[in-house]
């Protein structure tokens, strides 16, 4: 599932960097990209490969982790030159698709791995989810 996630970040990023470049802009919108465009698509290229880079680093650890993200980022760089290739005007629907997914997927991904186990949450007192109310089970009588 982080990898998954971590793939989805680092094609996002991959097609944010490619925007940011004039080239690939006017392949995509048929116009040049502002500065300010350009600057705000190489921060969310950025961060996306770093939050890839993080899941990678938190899922597998130090020694696998750089390996993993090197792997994914080779699958997403092949992904994003292909559509740039072959279907421009694909690459920036899919980038917000993948943005959003990856949205979709971080929220099911805190509630299913314990939100609720978040130090601040637990200060808040939101740590009764439906799923965590059961019925106390008995405890069996010792026998010495």
């Amino acid at each position: 599932m982080m990898e998954l996630l971590a793939l989805v970040l680092a094609y996002a990023g991959f097609v944010a960097l490619a925007l940011a470049m004039n080239r690939h802009h006017r392949q995509v919108w048929n116009g040049e990209a502002s500065e300010h465009t350009r600057i705000l698509l190489r921060i969310a290229g950025a961060a996306g490969l770093a939050s890839a880079f993080a899941l990678c680093i938190r899922y597998a650890g130090w020694s696998v982790g750089p390996v993993l993200m090197l792997g994914l980022l080779s699958a997403a760089g092949i992904a994003v030159v292909l559509l740039l290739t072959f279907r421009p005007r694909i690459a920036f629907a899919s980038g917000v698709v993948a943005v959003l997914f990856a949205g979709v997927m971080s929220g099911y991904a805190l509630v299913t791995n314990g939100i609720a186990k978040a130090p601040i949450l637990q200060k808040l007192q939101f740590h009764h989810w439906p799923a965590e109310r059961t019925q106390p089970q008995e405890q069996p009588e010792k026998v010495l």
